[in-house]
């Protein structure tokens, strides 16, 4: 449930001991984290005050080590499909439902003898019905398959004295849907540490993301196969239904 009215109810990000978001979190390259902790117990919440209500979350990304310079890539491709969405009725069970309502409303025992006319009560509905010709929404909105696909490269090395981490990533998914459907993320790092005298270290993280993300506004919902598109929407005739799509684009950047 809801524990604040006015503040966040995401737990504390901690990335490399510094205070951090969670689209922060969410940019970081997978091959980027050496390990993620989670502090559950209220005493190794307490360093943290009232901003570890809702829990803590450590953080620790890989750093250069002394030695050969390493260079390293991960990355994987592959698709997403729809495997099963809601059942359609077909014209003719929703034409049956349709006349057992208006028989119901009209007191007629034979359901069967209600006009085609008189019980879908759409002029349009009824020619597409006499025509046949039905409009699969679901094959019209949604692909057969998606790409998706990630690439990271990181370098890592260094001496003694000074080391260093550096790492590139990129992320695509193609969405399911056939309009402005997508998402794309490019996210970077460098750690760098120095070793000034045996008692002075120093450190320094730098990261940067760039996400960006497709999506249909409002105007495409009438088509959601979580409407009513499961009953009566594949009587309708497709040019009737032809209005214009206006994407909406999230677009979001961190550097810290």
């Amino acid at each position: 449930g809801t524990r604040s009215i006015s503040a966040s109810n995401n737990p504390l990000y901690i990335i490399d001991g510094s205070v951090a978001s969670d689209t922060e979190f969410a940019m970081i390259n997978s091959d980027d984290i050496e390990s993620i902790e989670i502090l559950k117990d209220a005493a190794s919440q307490a360093i943290y005050g009232a901003r570890a209500s809702d829990g803590v979350i450590l953080v620790t990304t890989k750093r250069g080590k002394a030695g050969e310079s390493t260079v390293s890539y991960n990355g994987y491709v592959g698709f997403q499909t729809l495997h099963k969405n809601f059942d359609y009725y077909t014209a003719d069970e929703y034409l049956s439902l349709r006349r057992e309502a208006v028989a119901n409303d009209m007191g007629i025992i034979d359901a069967t003898t209600v006009p085609i006319a008189t019980a879908l009560a759409d002029e349009v509905m009824a020619q597409v019905y006499k025509s046949g010709e039905y409009v699969d929404w679901e094959n019209l909105m949604f692909k057969k398959a998606a790409l998706y696909h990630s690439h990271e490269v990181s370098v890592k090395g260094g001496s003694d004295k000074l080391k260093a981490m550096a790492s590139v990533g990129y992320f695509n998914q193609d969405g399911i849907m056939k309009v402005n459907s997508g998402y794309d993320r490019i996210s970077s790092r460098v750690n760098l540490d120095y070793q000034v005298k045996k008692w002075l270290k120093l450190g320094a993280n730098t990261s940067f993301g760039f996400s960006k993300r497709e999506i249909e506004n409002g105007a495409f919902y009438p088509f959601s196969a979580f409407t009513d598109l499961r009953r009566e929407r594949r009587l309708y005739s497709l040019h009737q239904q032809q209005q214009g799509h206006e994407p909406c684009i999230q677009r979001s950047s961190r550097l810290s």
